[in-house]
Formats: structure tokens, C-alpha cells, sequence
């Protein structure tokens, strides 16, 4: 019993606040700081070169300072994973990019020009992944939260018969939020049941 009312606490402050987008911003700032030094550390092991904790220092504080700048810049910490838009994945990707670019740019004299390259590469791509799959994984634990506790979904009647409503109903259908009971069509005073 003591471990379904944790669920529910959790649950009903998810369901409040859904991860506020300050704790997604300092998540994600986190995360991709991380992935830098997992790269660089794994890069400058394969290639036997050597990286000074002065160098260290500077990828963890150039990957910290660019990611925070770069998400408060182009806002990719805004939208939560449930809302989030191809636009929203193009700015989190330039965000990533643009930390890619600037931790290449420090180590360019710790390690040699080729390894650079390659380690922004695989940075980038490797950020990317983490922090899609982060994002997603808080999607799945929301949504799992959602269906364990959520007892009932609030009742929707679309107003309209075009294609916007239609295109509402679908998009409200796949929530587990909200149940669509009917449409309400302007003009003929009927309603009719789905």
C-alpha cells in the first residue's frame, strides 16, 4: 500500500506540473554534458591520445555553458515530450549541434585535428539518441502513470464536421486524457453520437 501512495504522490504531481520545463532544461543540460565526456573519454582511450584534466575541465565547462545557452536560445526545453513538434526536435538537434561544434573547437588542441572530427560526429549523434530516448522514456513512465491512476478521462464533444475537427477528434482519440463522445455540428441543432 505504501508503494502505491509514492505512485500516486508522483502521479499527482506529474499530472500537475508535467516535469516543469525548468527540469527538463537542467535534465537535458545534464545529459549532454555527460554524453560529451563518455565520448571524449571513449575516443581519447581508442586512440590512446591524452586529454589533461585541464581539457576535461574545459569540455565539461564549454558543454555545460553551450547547452544551457543554446536551449535557453532556441527554447528546445519548452515543449514537453508530449507537444513536442518536428520543430521542436530541429532546435533540440540544433542545440546539440552547436555544443558538438564548440567541444571540437576546445579539444582541437588536445587531441588531433582527425580525431576532432570524428569525435564531433559521434558526439552529435550519440547526444541526440540519449537525449531522444530520455524524452521518450519520461513519455512512456507519464503515459504508464496515466493508465495506472487516472480512473476516468474528461469527456469531450468536438464542435464543428470539417476536417479540423475531424483531425481534433483523431489527435483527442490517441490521448489518454480526454474520450470523445460526439460532435456537435453548428447550424442543424442536432448532435449526433459517436
Amino acid at each position: 500500500m505504501e508503494k502505491k501512495g509514492w505512485l500516486q504522490g508522483l502521479f499527482d504531481y506529474l499530472n500537475k506540473h508535467y516535469l516543469n520545463q525548468w527540469i527538463i532544461l537542467v535534465m537535458e543540460v545534464l545529459l549532454m554534458t555527460v554524453c560529451s565526456v563518455v565520448v571524449c573519454a571513449g575516443f581519447v582511450e581508442i586512440t590512446r591520445d591524452t586529454l589533461t584534466w585541464w581539457g576535461l575541465g574545459e569540455l565539461c565547462a564549454v558543454s555545460t555553458g553551450v547547452s544551457l545557452f543554446g536551449s535557453l536560445l532556441l527554447r528546445s526545453y519548452r515543449d514537453p515530450v508530449r507537444y513536442a513538434r518536428e520543430a521542436t526536435w530541429l532546435r533540440m538537434s540544433g542545440v546539440i549541434l552547436l555544443k558538438s561544434l564548440c567541444v571540437g573547437w576546445v579539444l582541437g588542441g588536445e587531441l588531433t585535428p582527425r580525431v576532432v572530427w570524428v569525435l564531433v560526429a559521434v558526439d552529435f549523434m550519440f547526444t541526440v539518441v540519449c537525449v531522444a530516448g530520455v524524452r521518450l522514456g519520461m513519455l512512456v513512465f507519464y503515459n504508464f502513470l496515466c493508465r495506472l491512476f487516472r480512473k476516468e478521462n474528461a469527456r469531450v464533444l468536438v464542435y464543428g464536421e470539417g476536417s479540423k475537427s475531424v483531425a481534433l477528434e483523431v489527435r483527442l482519440r490517441e490521448s489518454t486524457h480526454y474520450q470523445v463522445v460526439g460532435f456537435l455540428v453548428p447550424g442543424n441543432g442536432k448532435k449526433r453520437g459517436m
